[in-house]
């Protein structure tokens, strides 16, 4: 497994796709909320 430091902290790439993951549905789901506001 490759690893990646960021900021004096190792994360492996595995823990980064799960971050990205993560932020890409809090994004998805604020974007939602969004447009229920809106419409």
């Amino acid at each position: 497994m490759d690893f990646i430091r960021i900021n004096g902290n190792i994360f492996s790439s595995h823990t980064l796709r799960e971050v990205n993951f993560m932020s890409d549905l809090l994004a998805k789901l604020g974007v939602y909320r969004l447009t229920d506001l809106i419409a």
